[in-house]
């Protein structure tokens, strides 16, 4: 534990609290810290709301039997439907994979244009 840093507890006996303090740091090594620019107000807020979304869609509607298994569902959740299908504000309300479809095509007709 870092000087200044606050025990972890869940309210049960020391081998949990140890357990518990393992898990998180096993979450931190495959994640990693990550710290924003003090002059970028809006990274702390789009962390937190791609953090928001994860819960909302995933965390809150499931019940996980291991951290293994909430580590495996996450990674799917975020490799297959946020990055391929979820609908992005960013990207006009287009999924990544529309967004790149629609991109492709635009470019393809620009090429075309251009060669003619």
């Amino acid at each position: 534990m870092e000087a200044g840093q606050k025990g972890l507890s869940n309210g049960g006996d020391e081998d949990e609290t140890k357990a518990l303090q393992a898990q998180i740091e096993k979450l931190e090594k495959i994640i990693g810290r990550q710290t924003i620019a003090i002059d970028n107000p809006r990274g702390n807020a789009e962390t937190e709301r791609v953090i928001r979304t994860i819960k909302e869609e995933l965390l809150w509607l499931n019940e996980f039997g291991s951290f293994e298994e909430a580590e495996a569902r996450i990674g799917a959740w975020i490799g297959e439907d946020y990055n391929r299908l979820y609908v992005h504000s960013a990207l006009g309300y287009l999924s990544p994979e529309e967004f790149a479809q629609q991109w492709a095509q635009t470019q393809e007709a620009t090429s075309q244009g251009a060669q003619t």
